[in-house]
């Protein structure tokens, strides 16, 4: 593991960012409903081909309604946080820098917070991004290619660590 504890991590938060860092956070905090809901489908299909009663193919198709629910709600968040964008930032390019060491420092040019280490309960990673679960349905999502301090091999590592530790 690198002996730097430190990570910094610079991007710009733009709709690719956005729709990335959401569809990871949703598919995450859904994936167990959404296979629930298509094996629940799929055993109500096999007992309609056994019996052959409508019924069962009827409510098998009910399960449909949940899944398509979460679509589009995933899709109404995504255009709700690319509006927002478009209201707060008026246009302009949102660049965010991460500081990952004995705690996580947010910083934009709107000002800066910070989440303890322990908040995190997982993480995620996509083609472009890692993306933490934090307490209370926040994330805070890295580039892969934006770490200015430390590699995104270490910060996986380190991640590995904390989330072992914490859970």
């Amino acid at each position: 593991m690198e002996k730097n504890k430190r990570f910094v991590n610079e991007y710009e938060y733009n709709s690719d960012f956005v729709k990335e860092a959401i569809t990871a956070w949703w598919n995450t905090k859904f994936k167990k409903s959404l296979i629930t809901m298509c094996t629940l489908m799929i055993i109500l299909i096999v007992i309609f081909l056994i019996t052959m009663k409508i019924k069962w193919l009827l409510i098998s198709l009910i399960c449909l309604l949940p899944i398509i629910l979460l679509s589009l709600k995933k899709k109404i968040a995504i255009k709700t946080e690319l509006e927002r964008m478009d209201v707060v930032y008026k246009g302009e390019p949102l660049f965010i820098k991460v500081i990952f060491d004995n705690n996580i420092r947010l910083s934009t040019s709107q000002g800066e917070r910070s989440v303890e280490l322990n908040a995190i309960e997982s993480f995620v990673e996509t083609k472009n991004l890692i993306v933490l679960m934090v307490k209370g349905s926040m994330t805070i999502a890295f580039s892969k290619a934006g770490f200015t301090e430390g590699t995104c091999e270490g910060f996986l590592q380190k991640l590995k660590q904390l989330v072992k530790k914490h859970n």
